[in-house]
């Protein structure tokens, strides 16, 4: 190892796990639901490693700074996480004997895991970042040599990417199984962050390098003992100056991150004095040998917390069923979904949807954020634009948008929606559009679907039969709401409604022409 106290001595260094993943925390709900986010992240990321098949590879450090509450006592582990991690209980007598006082200093925190790691590599990464199984299987290859790179990979600062899913979904607590599908679905959509700032090695998934590229420049500046900003870039600024940097992104290897409230102005926004000035370290090192606690006994502890990640697929958080309640004739949808939809601009979107129906689909999406989308007949922009506003990385189904025939003519053509979907909504989901005879198409649909083909929130243009309406029903999600605009005498098309929904609530959302029918809870 490097010059240390005789106890951080490692009697098994001939027998190092390949990787150690360093993750930093403390148990307060940092942007909420913290605890749900570290369970999920961890316990999907050891799931990932025995899916292939580099288990005995990776180890978990998670270094629990100065918590109150002990993380290992209450994060929801499945059985491959409690197996694969370890904590490092800084207490909080520790965390204060800097400065006198405790404070969340993350640059201490990852130099306190990086310094007691095993790993032949060490990976720093987010608490609430997931690794798939073609990312893990990837970082085996790469570790091992197995990837040709232009360099030895021993000399390498890797820098790797993440990609951010949206919080609309993040908030809906997908289940491990519903994670994995959805990692599958999203990669079609999700964008990396922040492209431009690679070459300071900010925004990641973390930092990637051998043991021995850390030691040499003693981790993290504890200097930058603010909570924000600049820990990263420096280190990769002084690492660079005497080693290479690759993007490994290409070679598998990258993240998803969970993000977070969407006050995004907000974050940036930030009290100056917790944010750490660009310091620039024309050295390597900048840390005392005693850099991570390194004179200091950290006790470890394994999870013992009796709650666990949720396995399957669906989500925690359900619908709301909110219509599936009588609302009443004067029911509105209320100032903030119309100010939504004047926002964006939806109601401009031609051809046209009528202002109350777009916010009565608003008041629908802001409050239940749904996953799935299903609309029937012609797009409606406005409608879609509402929902993938709320909801960018939902599951969009187009069943049967355009007729038999060529399409160039129509507004809205196959290319048209292609730009407006990337252009104007930002989709960041996945999409499908199903043609065909519009009798079969939720059976095609359910017969070739990725899992299971739910239906959270559903728009039957006037194009579309509403007898169409009596198929859907058996496809409708507890709590999902499927949308019917009518023409002509509201109370009769109500009625028909009815008739073709047994068992849904069905309703008229007060003035806004829209006939909804909901699935109870």
């Amino acid at each position: 190892m490097t010059n240390g106290p005789q106890w951080m001595v490692d009697p098994t260094a001939s027998r190092r796990p390949l990787v150690s993943f360093v993750i930093i925390g403390r148990n307060d709900d940092y942007m909420g639901d913290y605890l749900y986010r570290l369970g999920t992240s961890v316990s999907f990321l050891a799931d990932s490693a025995e899916r292939a098949g580099v288990s005995d590879a990776v180890e978990v450090l998670i270094v629990d700074w100065a918590s109150a509450q002990a993380l290992a006592n209450h994060v929801p582990f499945g059985p491959a996480a409690r197996r694969m991690t370890t904590f490092y209980q800084v207490a909080p007598e520790v965390a204060g004997s800097r400065d006198g006082q405790v404070r969340w200093l993350p640059s201490c925190a990852v130099n306190v895991g990086v310094r007691r790691a095993r790993g032949e590599f060490i990976f720093f990464t987010d608490s609430d970042c997931l690794w798939s199984e073609s990312a893990l299987a990837a970082l085996g290859r790469l570790l091992r040599g197995e990837i040709t790179l232009p360099v030895p990979i021993a000399d390498l600062f890797c820098y790797v990417r993440r990609y951010q899913v949206p919080w609309a979904t993040v908030q809906r607590r997908p289940h491990l199984g519903e994670w994995r599908r959805l990692a599958a679905l999203l990669a079609a959509g999700l964008s990396p962050e922040r492209l431009g700032i690679s070459c300071l090695g900010g925004f990641s998934g973390g930092q990637l390098m051998h043991r021995d590229r850390w030691f040499e420049v003693r981790g993290y500046d504890e200097s930058l003992d603010r909570p924000w900003g600049w820990h990263d870039n420096d280190l990769m600024l002084r690492v660079s100056q005497q080693h290479p940097w690759l993007d490994v992104s290409s070679d598998g290897l990258f993240g998803l991150h969970m993000e977070h409230w969407p006050d995004a102005d907000g974050r940036r926004a930030r009290d100056a004095s917790t944010v750490n000035p660009m310091v620039i370290r024309n050295v390597a090192a900048t840390n005392g040998p005693d850099w991570g606690l390194g004179e200091q006994m950290i006790p470890t502890a394994e999870c013992v917390s009796e709650a666990s990640s949720a396995p399957g697929f669906g989500c925690g958080v359900p619908l709301s069923g909110r219509t599936a309640q009588p609302l009443g004739e004067g029911w509105e949808p209320g100032a903030e979904a119309a100010d939504f939809v004047s926002r964006i601009g939806a109601e401009g979107e031609s051809p046209r949807t009528a202002f109350e129906q777009l916010a009565t689909v608003a008041s629908i999406v802001l409050r239940d954020l749904p996953r799935s989308f299903y609309s029937f007949g012609s797009p409606s922009p406005g409608v879609l634009l509402t929902v993938l506003k709320a909801c960018p990385a939902a599951e969009l189904f187009l069943v049967n948008p355009w007729p038999e025939g060529v399409s160039d003519r129509l507004l809205v053509h196959p290319g048209e929606l292609a730009r407006f979907l990337e252009v104007r909504c930002h989709f960041r989901g996945w999409a499908r559009i199903v043609q065909g005879s519009p009798a079969t198409a939720l059976e095609r649909i359910s017969r070739s679907g990725v899992g299971e083909p739910l239906i959270e929130l559903a728009w039957i243009g006037l194009d579309t039969p509403l007898d169409r309406v009596r198929a859907l029903v058996d496809y409708l999600a507890p709590g999902g709401v499927a949308l019917c605009p009518v023409e002509g005498d509201p109370a009769a098309a109500l009625e028909r409604v009815r008739e073709l929904a047994p068992g849904c609530v069905t309703q008229l959302l007060g003035r806004s022409g829209l006939v909804a029918f909901t699935r109870p809870l």
